[in-house]
């Protein structure tokens, strides 16, 4: 089997990472699978194709902002920072986007929704750019390393924020107050002398604004599970000669909505909870080096397996003793130091 030939290699330069963590947490053998192996799927499953085109848009959009003194000033030329995001973008649809209709409908539907995100973004961008990607390293003692990228740090008044890109089918904000991954940032900033307030978590829909339906009778519906704002839909209105009046009760409601599509939710941590925080970094650690150290990386298999997972099919012929060969040749390649 291809698997057992290829040699598991050392973690030679103790670097760790949230990613890197929290893969060991949800399952050893995708760890050892990525991280000691090395290996990697050839092609990247279409689904995270419009997650990466956006987030190579808002990276080249707001770097082009980095320093700017208002985002808000009239003196400020939004409208050049969206020309280089969307050359960022499209040079990015081109060079790694396959030639699929899969493919192509999501490079579709994320130039449209940097089309909006950039108008909607123009009325709320309430804050100065300090940077863009913007990597750091924490010393962990015994010349272990945390690193990792903040997508964007901003100034809103005196206070300093980190901003991280979000895509998602839907807008959800439940899970923030527990996402380690905001405490990790927030303790990392504090660790590099940054006097970072917390998180924003800056969320686009993979939607956007549609006009309601025109129904056989002739009117437009008022069903509320459209993808529709308070400007499509009077614009709807206005385009078919109806009259605002007659569909009073929907437009206020819209009014009153927020915006369906893009969501900021700013998040803060304890103390106490930044100190936990670091104590749940350091002891995954003394777990993955226990678990490199004895060569054993057990499976944690669960009904995500199938979706979470680029390595579910690969780990079950192993474990079923099949194969792999072929399968590896067609999906996987092995990446050298």
């Amino acid at each position: 089997m291809i698997l057992s030939m290829i040699e598991a290699k050392a973690d030679k330069d103790l670097l760790t990472s949230y990613s890197r963590q929290r893969t060991l947490l949800r399952c050893p053998k995708r760890f050892e699978y990525n991280y000691v192996k090395n290996i990697r799927r050839i092609i990247d499953e279409d689904k995270f194709l419009f997650g990466s085109a956006v987030h190579e848009f808002l990276d080249a959009y707001y770097g082009s902002m980095v320093n700017a003194v208002s985002l808000s000033a009239k003196s400020f030329n939004r409208t050049h920072s969206y020309a280089i995001g969307k050359k960022a973008f499209r040079d990015y649809i081109q060079n790694n986007f396959p030639d699929t209709d899969e493919a192509n409908e999501q490079a579709i539907l994320a130039e449209k929704v940097i089309e909006n995100y950039h108008d909607w973004s123009a009325k709320n961008d309430d804050f100065i750019v300090l940077g863009t990607e913007v990597e750091f390293d924490v010393d962990l003692g015994s010349g272990r390393l945390f690193r990792g990228f903040f997508d964007m740090v901003v100034q809103i008044n005196d206070k300093i924020w980190v901003m991280e890109h979000k895509t998602a089918n839907r807008i959800q904000t439940e899970h923030i107050e527990r996402d380690s991954q905001v405490s990790s940032y927030i303790w990392a900033a504090r660790k590099k002398g940054i006097p970072l307030e917390g998180v924003i978590y800056n969320t686009l829909r993979k939607a956007v604004p549609e006009k309601p339906r025109l129904l056989k009778n002739g009117t437009l519906s008022k069903a509320r599970n459209q993808n529709v704002t308070y400007e499509t839909y009077l614009e709807a209105i206005h385009e078919n000669g109806m009259d605002e009046e007659d569909y009073e009760d929907i437009l206020e409601h819209l009014k009153g909505l927020e915006n369906p599509f893009f969501s900021r939710e700013y998040t803060t941590r304890t103390e106490t909870a930044i100190e936990n925080t670091e104590l749940d970094i350091l002891q995954t650690e003394d777990l993955k080096h226990a678990l490199l150290k004895a060569n054993v990386f057990p499976r944690n298999i669960t009904r995500d397996c199938s979706w979470d997972c680029p390595f579910a099919e690969l780990c079950l012929l192993d474990m079923e003793g099949s194969d792999t060969e072929h399968l590896f040749i067609d999906k996987y390649r092995y990446i050298l130091d």
